[in-house]
């Protein structure tokens, strides 16, 4: 009917607006008349639909119920009116049901679902006498922007589905829209991440999943104190506490919060670097911690692992802290893949160039773990009043020891006013900084010169304290 007016679907119920009685009380033989053969419709494959119920909808003894219920809604029209009136019922929905038997009801709804049922009609197809169509949840057509549609596609719908499958799919996106949470596990070995759009459950991640949480084998995991700090060391026993120290020791506590956030919104808490971060590995930490599959968990680990540690060092208060834990964890984890680093020994070898009387040339790590602890001891000169890690983002950002020599030599230069002449031990540093070829830094040599800005300051006289924040 024009404008919507009526709002039921069957000629045994009448819905309508309160407001819109004059309209309705005009209007309802004419509406009871749709429900006689359902001819309102010019579209094509509408008409095949009805064909299917056409022996039902013709029948006599259909045509005098519907007859019959035209007499009761205009018997009863003006007085249900006239109490809602009396009443001080205000912009409210009038609802007649006729009393008829249930499964005439589902009868009559049947026809309707018939039409309503697929995304589109204009999909439909016959097969064994049997209606197939476009589910109508999860799929979208670009009706209205048909520039999109692929072109080069031998069919232009993915599959088709029964009325009955096309039912029962619409059963399950209506539980699933009731449900007030994203992550649905009320099905055995089935994931499942939806949320509402438009009150409407849309699937977002679907996946056969035949491992539970409570059979997935776990290896526990003992983090070694490889930064010298109080309480380092650590043990994880369960899946549950390795999911709480990633969440709190590389995501600052920000990961579960945000898994299915698609609009992660930069703030005090939440920088725009643990923003990247968050969007560029969650994916993989929904894999591990949701579905239990650690394909791409431990590559994702180490890939974003110097992220990690420069997320951690940007905490003004805690910086230092967060980032020495972070890399007691992140070490750990790579201990368990067969790839041990000796921080003490590292430490120690270049605490031993520093006091040689000749300058050496020292290897990889120990030249980077060297060229972090020295410029952390250079941008501690810093007059700034708050001194924190984010002095030291040139240095992060050095991807060859061209850049960080420069860099060193920059710093070098800019605090010379107070170093003193007697810092041997400082010149020392700067000399063996210095005294390397220009190479392309890797990850690995990115991470070492983090660890050397996090690790205690060795390159400072005795009695000097570290000023940046720990």
């Amino acid at each position: 009917m024009p404008n919507k007016k009526f709002h039921s679907i069957n000629f045994l119920s009448l819905f309508f607006k309160l407001e819109e009685s004059e309209y309705v009380s005009e209007n309802l033989k004419k509406y009871f008349d749709i429900f006689r053969d359902f001819n309102t419709s010019n579209d094509a494959k509408d008409k095949e639909i009805i064909s299917f119920n056409s022996d039902y909808i013709k029948d006599e003894n259909r045509q005098s119920l519907i007859a019959n219920s035209v007499v009761l809604c205009q018997k009863y029209f003006n007085g249900i009116k006239d109490f809602a009136g009396q009443n001080n019922f205000k912009k409210c929905y009038i609802k007649f049901f006729i009393n008829e038997d249930l499964k005439l009801y589902e009868k009559e709804s049947r026809i309707y679902l018939d039409l309503k049922i697929y995304n589109s009609n204009e999909y439909n197809i016959t097969h064994n006498d049997e209606i197939l169509g476009l589910s109508n949840f999860n799929t979208g057509m670009n009706s209205k922007k048909p520039f999109l549609e692929h072109k080069s596609r031998l069919f232009k719908i993915p599959y088709v589905i029964s009325q009955k499958d096309a039912l029962a799919t619409k059963m399950l996106f209506d539980w699933l829209g009731s449900q007030n949470k994203i992550t649905v596990r009320d099905f055995d070995s089935i994931f499942m991440s939806k949320f509402n759009k438009n009150s409407k459950a849309v699937v977002s991640d679907f996946e056969y999943v035949p491992v539970s949480e409570s059979n997935f084998k776990f290896d526990k995991l003992k983090i070694k104190d490889f930064m010298d700090i109080k309480n380092g060391e650590r043990e994880i026993l369960s899946f549950d506490d390795f999911k709480q120290v990633i969440d709190e020791q590389l995501y600052q506590k920000r990961l579960f919060g945000n898994l299915y956030n698609d609009e992660i919104r930069v703030s005090k808490l939440l920088s725009e670097d643990m923003q990247n971060l968050l969007y560029q590995t969650r994916h993989s930490m929904i894999e591990y911690f949701e579905k239990f599959n650690s394909n791409e968990f431990y590559y994702v680990i180490q890939k974003y692992s110097n992220d990690f540690i420069k997320v951690a060092m940007q905490d003004g208060e805690f910086g230092r802290l967060n980032a020495k834990k972070s890399i007691n964890l992140l070490l750990s984890i790579k201990e368990t893949k067969g790839e041990k680093v000796d921080i003490d020994e590292i430490k120690n070898r270049v605490i031993s160039a520093l006091t040689d009387d000749n300058i050496t040339k020292l290897n990889g790590n120990e030249y980077y773990f060297l060229v972090g602890n020295l410029a952390m001891r250079l941008v501690n000169k810093s007059k700034g009043w708050k001194k924190t890690f984010a002095l030291t983002e040139s240095y992060t950002k050095a991807r060859n020891t061209k850049k960080l020599k420069m860099i060193l030599f920059s710093d070098f230069d800019r605090y010379k006013y107070d170093i003193f002449i007697g810092d041997e031990i400082l010149r020392k540093a700067f000399l063996l900084a210095q005294n390397c070829e220009d190479l392309v830094m890797s990850n690995s040599d990115q991470q070492m010169v983090l660890i050397g800005m996090t690790a205690k300051n060795i390159i400072k006289k005795s009695g000097e304290k570290d000023e940046v924040n720990e």
